[in-house]
């Protein structure tokens, strides 16, 4: 069957089916289909609007291990060398294979974290030096 010659009749709405009491309408009952609307003038020499957007995009995510160069440098600055060694060390090895950002905090934590450690070691062989020489007693 051609789409033509299709037994279907366009309708509005909803209508009850056609019984033997109550015959299906005729295309000649039907109202007609509505127009198209027409498009909107322009004003001469401007072009259309542009179509709306779909608003912003917000900030784009950020890499999910960025952290540990935050950590790093936070950790070495309250004197928890070790920790900013080991977090510096694995921040920056993500930040080189692109999944974290703020390498240079990473960079800083392990630099601050190494002076911290180097520090406490001289720290503590002073004091067994001073401890052992009787320099100083400890009571």
């Amino acid at each position: 069957m051609r789409p033509a010659e299709s037994s279907v009749q366009p309708h509005q709405g909803w209508e009850p089916q056609a019984t033997a009491e109550t015959p299906a309408p005729a295309a000649a009952d039907l109202p007609p289909a509505p127009a198209a609307p027409a498009p909107a003038p322009t004003a001469p020499g401007y072009a259309a609007p542009p179509a709306p957007s779909a608003g912003y995009g917000g900030y784009a995510p950020r890499p999910a291990k960025t952290w540990m160069n935050i950590t790093s440098l936070v950790t070495s600055l309250v004197g928890l060398g070790l920790l900013g060694v080991i977090f510096g060390h694995l921040g920056v090895a993500a930040a080189k294979r692109g999944e974290a950002d703020y390498k240079g905090m990473g960079i800083a934590g392990l630099i601050i974290g190494y002076i911290g450690i180097v520090a406490t070691i001289i720290y503590v062989i002073a004091i067994i030096a001073f401890v052992s020489a009787g320099t100083v007693t400890v009571q």
